[in-house]
């Protein structure tokens, strides 16, 4: 009978360590000590809709709990989780929302903006406790198998992934810490569903990335008491001097071997030297200040770079659009050459204007087109046609999860033969400019 039930039910699981914690299901993680569910219902605190609620809340939950698993929210025993915590935080936030006067209840507005606060309120807390507490990783004989990094997802998807423990660091700060940790907390569909209006997903984008905005200040009133963001930094030891090593051999950036930039830079802004960007000019209109760390790689800047322009254009709703300057069609991201010729030099000031081209397709990040580097396309969906001069990017860099990726252009892409050369073929229409979204301004005589 013995051995019966040995090989029915086979081994029985060795006992966890009392040093360690063992990696649980958020299925396990949401139930408390009687073992009932926790929490419950939150359609009356969110005021969502049955199906979107179903569709969004407990994924993000799930989610939520498979990410922070039962680490305590401060370093001491018998102190609450962080999932405890957590939420206590996102249910008062949305309080706090729903009492301010920028709630507009009643609307679909309303129910995008609830599970928004919702959801970046988890986001704070997680992009917090992903800063300030560094966790071993063990397998199933409590061997260990590596140091997790948070920003690679969850500690379940380490092969091997048993058992953990936890330290806590010095405060630290991180930028861009949240829209890493973004595809692991939001689901696809609901993420769909707060872009589908402008507003929710430019303040969505402005309150979890910039750090600055209605909703970031929500967040901070209500979370930072916890999860602090604005950690102050610490003061480095002093460390005695020593002899620099010899300098290594360095191999040749593939960008010396381009032509060096000239002076004749394009007329891109209407500002004069010793003055402020006047309204509409490119430097106005440029979501994001030019990168100030030039300690990085020139490509993996570039990356940075086209990586926050895409995330600007898919929050604001110009993708696939006419007015915009990017368009998704099967694996292949399509951007405007222009706008990026003048774009790219702001923001990276190693790179001239003349080597755009050359520099994005030795470095890889663009994909060849034939001999030209722009390929001449002609772009019709719903009534409307034009013609552009795009460069061609892998998809795969923009959205590394095909369940992020969003919608492809509906319409048609026609390569066309001949000048590469930007027009709008549809009477009527004014003509696009050089592709920038708005169109730059005019130059002032001086």
């Amino acid at each position: 009978m013995r051995l019966w039930s040995s090989r029915r039910c086979g081994k029985p699981e060795p006992p966890c360590p009392p040093e360690l914690l063992k990696l649980e299901a958020p299925a396990a993680l949401w139930r408390d000590a009687r073992g009932q569910r926790w929490p419950g219902d939150l359609t009356a605190v969110l005021n969502l809709p049955a199906a979107r609620y179903a569709a969004c809340v407990p994924h993000t939950l799930e989610n939520a709990a498979r990410f922070l698993q039962r680490l305590p929210a401060v370093e001491a025993p018998g102190q609450p989780l962080v999932l405890s915590v957590g939420l206590d935080r996102a249910i008062a936030a949305v309080r706090r929302y729903r009492a301010d006067p920028w709630a507009m209840p009643g609307t679909a507005t309303d129910a995008r903006w609830s599970y928004a606060v919702f959801a970046a309120t988890w986001l704070w807390v997680m992009s917090a406790t992903g800063r300030r507490c560094a966790c071993g990783v063990y397998d199933a004989q409590t061997r260990p198998i590596t140091i997790w990094p948070p920003a690679m997802g969850p500690m379940t998807r380490i092969v091997g992934a048993t058992y953990y423990d936890s330290t806590w660091l010095p405060p630290q700060r991180q930028f861009g810490f949240q829209a890493l940790l973004q595809p692991w907390l939001v689901p696809a569909a609901a993420w769909a569903w707060l872009r589908e209006e402008r507003a929710v997903g430019a303040g969505w984008v402005e309150g979890t990335q910039q750090l600055r905005g209605r909703l970031y200040e929500l967040m901070r009133d209500t979370v930072e008491d916890w999860f602090p963001e604005d950690a102050p930094t610490l003061r480095p030891p002093a460390i005695p001097y020593r002899p620099a090593p010899p300098a290594p051999v360095v191999a040749p950036d593939p960008v010396a071997a381009l032509p060096p930039a000239v002076a004749d830079e394009p007329p891109a802004t209407n500002t004069r030297p010793g003055t402020a960007p006047e309204e509409g000019s490119v430097a106005t209109d440029a979501p994001f200040a030019p990168v100030a760390d030039r300690a990085l790689p020139l490509r993996d800047a570039l990356l940075a770079v086209l990586r926050r322009l895409v995330a600007v254009e898919t929050a604001s709703g110009r993708l696939n659009q006419p007015e915009g300057i990017a368009w998704l069609a099967g694996d292949a991201l399509w951007l405007s050459g222009a706008y990026l010729q003048k774009y790219l030099p702001k923001h990276e000031r190693r790179l001239s204007w003349r080597q755009v081209y050359p520099t994005l397709r030795q470095l890889r990040i663009s994909e060849p087109t034939g001999q030209e580097p722009l390929q001449p396309l002609r772009l019709a969906h719903a009534g409307w046609q034009r013609d552009k001069a795009l460069l061609k990017f892998p998809a795969v860099l923009f959205w590394p999860e095909p369940a992020t990726q969003p919608a492809a252009f509906p319409g048609t892409l026609t390569p066309l033969p001949g000048n590469s050369r930007e027009r709008t073929v549809r009477p009527g229409e004014p003509p696009p400019g050089d592709g920038l979204p708005n169109g730059p301004a005019p130059v002032r005589p001086r």
